[in-house]
């Protein structure tokens, strides 16, 4: 997964309410990007697997060294140099690639997969609840999530997450279900603290369990919200709305 500062380099989001990391189609794009920069930078996939691993400022100074010393500067040259886990890390990586490119030489028998993708996408018009989402999909929540881990429970937030992963089937009934649906699509709301207080405090005043609040937050026992925060809370929000794009992208 990428560190925060390389994520925003590669446009990917990460705030209290959105991680762009954990989204599988725009941390894919992002990783194969950044992996296509370091091979162009290095010129060698080994070493761009190195750099995206152990990071593209600690290979890159390595490799003039070598070659003012007249020293070879490839993978294999300036390993010794590297962490363990980086050592292992590429020819785990190369081993898969050769396994995958001809499994019969390793005495394995891959599975064989259908064309086409097995997931669509699917777009949201508003925040939704994720049990609306589960009813509307006819998935089961450890299905939906795996799909797709950048959801925030309780709620899906549309400009975190404007579209869902699903298998086509699945796909179909949510856009019928969320075309036929009439009032709110969300019982939770973003909200920013007008003022500190401890989380017992804001679940009273929202009427909610203290550990619903902390659990759809992340906000261990003992940490209170500061003012100006931005949580999710349990109010109803009107039909069709959704939380702002900045706000999300931003919230601490």
């Amino acid at each position: 997964q990428f560190m925060a500062p390389t994520a925003r380099r590669f446009e990917l989001r990460t705030s209290r309410l959105v991680d762009d990391r954990k989204n599988l189609v725009a941390a894919t794009r992002a990783a194969m990007d950044y992996l296509q920069k370091l091979h162009t930078q290095f010129g060698d996939w080994h070493l761009a697997m190195a750099a995206y691993n152990w990071g593209e400022g600690r290979v890159q100074p390595a490799v003039p060294r070598h070659r003012l010393a007249g020293l070879p500067a490839d993978f294999t040259a300036l390993a010794a140099r590297m962490p363990l886990e980086t050592r292992n890390y590429v020819p785990q990586i190369m081993a898969l690639r050769a396994l995958v490119a001809n499994p019969g030489a390793a005495g394995a028998t891959l599975p064989e997969l259908p064309d086409g993708n097995p997931l669509v996408e699917v777009a949201l018009g508003q925040d939704v609840d994720v049990a609306l989402a589960m009813k509307w999909s006819g998935l089961p929540e450890k299905t939906l999530l795996a799909m797709n881990p950048a959801i925030k429970r309780p709620l899906i937030l549309a400009a975190a997450t404007p579209n869902l992963l699903m298998p086509e089937d699945a796909a179909r009934r949510f856009e019928g279900g969320q075309a036929a649906h009439r009032g709110t699509t969300s019982t939770w709301s973003v909200v920013r603290l007008p003022a500190t207080k401890h989380v017992d405090a804001i679940a009273a005043a929202y009427g909610a369990q203290a550990g619903a609040v902390r659990e759809a937050n992340d906000i261990p026992r003992g940490m209170k919200p500061v003012a100006g925060s931005v949580l999710l809370l349990p109010v109803a929000a009107a039909p069709g709305a959704r939380a702002d794009d900045a706000v999300v992208a931003t919230a601490q």
